[in-house]
C-alpha cells in the first residue's frame, strides 16, 4: 500500500496531525526544540544523499541495525537467520528523518511507523519509500511529535530513538513518553553521544569544524548524556536496562563496529517491564536495576 502524500496514513487515520483530528497537546508538554526542527528542515533534501550531510548516519546504520536485530531476536525469541525476522511486529522510529532506519527495519519484515515533527522530512521519507513497493507497504510516516502520538494511546512492540535525544529539550520527559509508547514486554532503544572530552573532540570539533562531515551547529555538547545519566533518567519508568554497547568508527575505511567503549557513540537496549514483573521485583529485595549498578560503578 504505497503512501502518496504526508497525510495519507491509512494505518493510523486518527494520528495525522493536530489539524486533522489528533488530540491536542499543550506546547509545554512537548520535548521538541523548535530551533532543532528548523535546523533539520533545511536539510530535508539531503537525507538520501550518501555523501551529503547525513553521510555519518548512512555509514552508521548497518551497525545500529545489527545491534537492534541481535537484541530483538533474543528478546522476542526469534531465529536470527531468518530473512525477515520481524514479520508482523510493530516498530516506531522516533525522529525518523528521511527514513534511513525505518526502511532498513521494514526490509527485515517489521511494520514501521516513522514520526517526525517536520513535514518536509516526512515528505522526503514517503517519496523515497515509494521506490520500493515492499518498503512502501510496511512503512507509515506521520508528521507528529512523540507526545502527540502517545496521547492517542498508540503502542508498539519496539521503539527506536536513535541519534535524537541529544536534540530534545527535556530528555527525561522524552524517555518517559517513549516508554509509554512501548508495549509491556516490549523493547526501547536509545543511541546518542557521550558527554566526554573525546565525544566533543570527535563529534563536534572533528566532524563539524575540521572535516565538515556534518554541518556546523548540528550538536550541542551540553545536551550529550553520559550512559549513567541516560540510565538514571529511566528510573521509575518501567524500563530496565538490558544491554549497552559502544559504536566506533574506523577512520581508515569509514565503517562502524560495535565496541565495549562507550566513550563517544553508544547504543542502549531497555526492556519494558510489565506491572506484574515490577511488583514481583519490589517483593524481592535482592533485585535491583542494572542502571543502578552502572551508576555506582
Amino acid at each position: 500500500m504505497a503512501l502518496s502524500a504526508p497525510d495519507s496514513v491509512p494505518k493510523f487515520e486518527d494520528f495525522r496531525s493536530t489539524q486533522q483530528g489528533l488530540p491536542q497537546v499543550a506546547p509545554a508538554a512537548r520535548s521538541t526544540n523548535p530551533e532543532e526542527i528548523r535546523k533539520f528542515a533545511k536539510l530535508a533534501n539531503e537525507w538520501w544523499n550518501p555523501h551529503g550531510a547525513f553521510r555519518p548516519l548512512h555509514a552508521m546504520n548497518p551497525v545500529r541495525c545489527k545491534f537492534l536485530r541481535d537484541a530483538l531476536c533474543l528478546s522476542f525469541k526469534i531465529d536470527p537467520v531468518q530473512a525477515e525476522p520481524f514479520k508482523d511486529l510493530s516498530f516506531l522510529d522516533v525522529g525518523c528523518g528521511g527514513g534511513i532506519l525505518s526502511e532498513a527495519l521494514a526490509r527485515m519484515g517489521a511494520n514501521v511507523t516513522g514520526i517526525e515533527p517536520q513535514h518536509d522530512n516526512i515528505s522526503a521519507a514517503i517519496a523515497h519509500a515509494q521506490a520500493d513497493p515492499v518498503v512502501a507497504e510496511r512503512t507509515t510516516y506521520l508528521a507528529v511529535t512523540a507526545e502527540e502520538l502517545a496521547s492517542s494511546g498508540a503502542q508498539f512492540d519496539a521503539v527506536m530513538g536513535l541519534e535524537i535525544i541529544e536534540h530534545v529539550d527535556q530528555p527525561q520527559q522524552f524517555l518517559k513518553t517513549l516508554g509509554s509508547l512501548t508495549k509491556s514486554d516490549g523493547a526501547l532503544f536509545i543511541s546518542t553521544i557521550n558527554r566526554t572530552p573525546r565525544g566533543y573532540a570527535l563529534a563536534i570539533l572533528g566532524a563539524e569544524h575540521l572535516t565538515g562531515v556534518i554541518p556546523k551547529g548540528t550538536h550541542d555538547w551540553n545536551k550529550f548524556l553520559t550512559p549513567e545519566e541516560l540510565f538514571m533518567l529511566t528510573e521509575g519508568t518501567g524500563l530496565e536496562l538490558e544491554q549497552v554497547a559502544g559504536m566506533v568508527l574506523n577512520p581508515w575505511n569509514g565503517t562502524w563496529a560495535l565496541s565495549t567503549s562507550t566513550e563517544v557513540n553508544y547504543i542502549a537496549y531497555f526492556s519494558k517491564v510489565s506491572l506484574v514483573d515490577r511488583l514481583q521485583q519490589k517483593q524481592q529485595p535482592g533485585l535491583h536495576s542494572k542502571a543502578a549498578d552502572l551508576a555506582s560503578a
